[in-house]
């Protein structure tokens, strides 16, 4: 049995045991040395199975397949003579959201872990200290960051950083569903209230953190509201403490 395994040469063919013995050799989470590569395909051979493929054919195989998909690694020599390899981050990125088995398990956005921290977007740096993702999808509305909105109570805010967490324990009933399934934490925006007045737009310097849930208009709609934005920004409200 053969598999194409490109949609732009139709007439290219790859035996399906070469395939599926390649995914193995290259898995990330268990990467083979060459020695236990020649060991398995023996093992294989020794317990009767047919058409296993030799060392050497899964070499061209693997380089076939770089050639087809490309390969974020390169080999650097340093001019010690030492020889490491870097990883292109957005070419493996890419890969890793084009890929139907990873692309559900990737974070758009970083996450207040709390206390706890068990991966890197969980990290105090990611939620704070580095630009945010500038965009967030909602009821098929994208709203984006330092752009005034509107949520569902009527007020007006201006989104600065987006970040998973999860829900209070004194919220409402209507988030068990997220209590029952953790994994499935809500996105939240943090930023400032802006108060709208005959004398402008007042932008609140405390900030605050509201779902994005809450979002019901974006700047384009209020945009496209006669008269909404005539009243122009007046500043920055400075709350006394």
């Amino acid at each position: 049995m053969f598999l194409i395994v490109s949609a732009s040469q139709p007439n290219t063919y790859i035996p399906v045991k070469h395939f599926f013995t390649s995914l193995l050799f290259s898995s990330p989470q268990l990467p083979f040395s060459e020695t236990q590569k020649r060991a398995i395909l023996n093992w294989a051979r020794s317990l009767g199975a047919q058409n296993v493929p030799s060392l050497g054919s899964m070499k061209k195989c693997h380089t076939y397949l770089d050639s087809l998909v490309g390969n974020p690694t390169q080999q650097v020599t340093s001019r010690a003579g030492d020889i490491f390899y870097i990883n292109n981050i957005a070419e493996a990125i890419a890969k890793d959201y084009a890929n139907p088995l990873t692309r559900f398990a990737m974070k758009d956005y970083p996450e207040d872990g709390g206390e706890g921290m068990s991966q890197v977007f969980n990290g105090k740096k990611m939620l704070l200290d580095l630009p945010s993702p500038p965009a967030v999808r909602v009821d098929g509305t994208i709203y984006f960051t330092d752009e005034l909105l509107q949520d569902n109570s009527g007020d007006y805010f201006i989104p600065e950083c987006f970040f998973y967490a999860s829900p209070p324990a004194d919220s409402d009933g209507d988030d068990t569903e997220l209590h029952e399934h953790a994994d499935a934490k809500p996105l939240y925006a943090l930023g400032r209230a802006v108060e709208r007045t005959e004398a402008g737009f007042i932008v609140h310097d405390e900030q605050e953190i509201i779902p994005t849930s809450a979002f019901v208009r974006s700047f384009e709609d209020i945009a496209a509201t006669h008269g909404e934005l005539d009243c122009g920004l007046t500043g920055v409200l400075e709350l006394v403490r």
